[in-house]
């Protein structure tokens, strides 16, 4: 599906959603993780910010890497962001 839960690790579902930017809550971030709401490329770059805020280094693209995507322009060539 996606590697948010992966990306996580030990943080707290609170903790990534305050590090988003703006705040976000734990619940949408879980609905991201079990692929319950769509992760648009907004979500990703959100999320992605996070995860340097916290001290991990994750791109957009790395986050739907389960999908090929090495890439952010192979996201969009692969039409992931529709699909998502």
């Amino acid at each position: 599906m996606n590697r948010i839960r992966h990306y996580r690790g030990d943080f707290s579902l609170e903790k990534v959603a305050n590090a988003c930017e703006p705040p976000t809550t734990a619940k949408q971030i879980s609905r991201l993780e079990k692929g319950e709401r769509k992760l648009h490329t907004e979500w990703m770059e959100r999320l992605s910010g996070a995860f340097i805020k916290l001290g991990i280094s994750v791109s957009p693209a790395d986050l739907m890497a389960e999908f090929g995507v090495q890439t952010e322009e192979e996201y969009t060539l692969k039409g992931l962001k529709d699909a998502q």
